[in-house]
């Protein structure tokens, strides 16, 4: 069964070119209940054909249904965004539990993607453990190396994280940076969806391409380092990729035209993404049953 799903996937999309969406949904790995966010994807698109005429086809990639995908599966798609919901949920006082949320191979996949892959690529990360159970050491309290962090996120995870955590609850904001393509500069209010609300805190290696894109805003107007960052590098056969971690998921995002804006803002200021595409849609429903908690 897994085989005819693949092979319907990557016969539809392969030859149409880079411009399509692959939305990785992966909310299962290391915690019990989870929680499934998947509308709030699948309608931030949507919601931006309805608003902008801007048509950006998607595939949904089930992770619990269909296993990790593979460089072939993500070789049609110009742009991937992986997200985890409460995936891979450990409390800040837990040790270090590396590669909870991306594997150690599917991180290396998601690097080759990037870096050999012909043509731009961009990639975006969704989830406010992402970091944290990649490259935390918190025995030693220190950034472990890891090189799809480090050097294609752009990541600096800061001592914060392991001594002065925040609880981002609905009264909390996104600040965004002035002249920042993803947040446009503007505030963003949150509505906390999630059962769980420590999530990290991010910086960017400057020295790596890697720029702040929103930090955390608490009710008193403090700012606590960044919720989203970005990043630019440089291919090994020429041309760049692009590349987004978002610590402050879509799902936190009060205003589903907020939802809306800042996926747009993500596609077209930053990732470059066509107004539109060559490669046919495929409905999240081809790849199994969307299971989503949306309001």
């Amino acid at each position: 069964m897994r085989k005819s799903l693949l092979y319907i996937v990557l016969t539809i999309s392969l030859g149409f070119g880079t411009q399509g969406i692959l939305l990785v949904a992966d909310q299962v790995d290391g915690v019990q209940n989870p929680q499934f966010f998947n509308n709030y994807y699948t309608t931030a698109l949507i919601d931006i054909n309805n608003a902008y005429g801007v048509d950006y086809y998607y595939t949904v990639w089930d992770h619990a249904l269909l296993g990790s995908p593979t460089f072939a599966d993500l070789a049609p798609y110009k742009v991937v965004i992986w997200f985890f919901g409460n995936s891979c949920g450990f409390p800040a006082s837990s040790p270090q539990y590396s590669h909870m949320c991306l594997t150690a191979a599917e991180e290396t996949m998601l690097q080759n993607w990037l870096l050999i892959a012909p043509g731009e690529r961009s990639l975006a990360l969704f989830g406010m453990f992402t970091a944290w159970n990649t490259i935390a050491d918190a025995l030693n309290q220190q950034q472990y190396f890891d090189p799809l962090f480090s050097f294609d996120l752009a990541l600096s995870y800061p001592d914060d994280n392991f001594d002065n955590w925040i609880q981002v609850n609905d009264n909390w904001e996104v600040q965004g940076v002035a002249g920042d393509p993803i947040t446009q500069g503007r505030i963003f209010d949150l509505d906390w969806a999630s059962i769980l609300n420590y999530p990290d805190q991010l910086e960017p290696r400057t020295d790596q391409g890697g720029h702040a894109s929103g930090a955390w805003r608490d009710p008193q107007g403090n700012l606590h380092h960044q919720a989203i960052i970005r990043s630019q590098g440089s291919k090994p056969g020429g041309g760049i990729y692009k590349t987004a971690l978002f610590a402050c998921p879509l799902e936190s995002y009060q205003e589903r035209e907020d939802r809306r804006d800042l996926m747009y803002y993500l596609l077209h200021y930053w990732f470059g993404l066509p107004d539109g595409g060559s490669s046919p849609r495929v409905e999240p429903q081809s790849l199994g049953k969307i299971r989503t908690l949306y309001k």
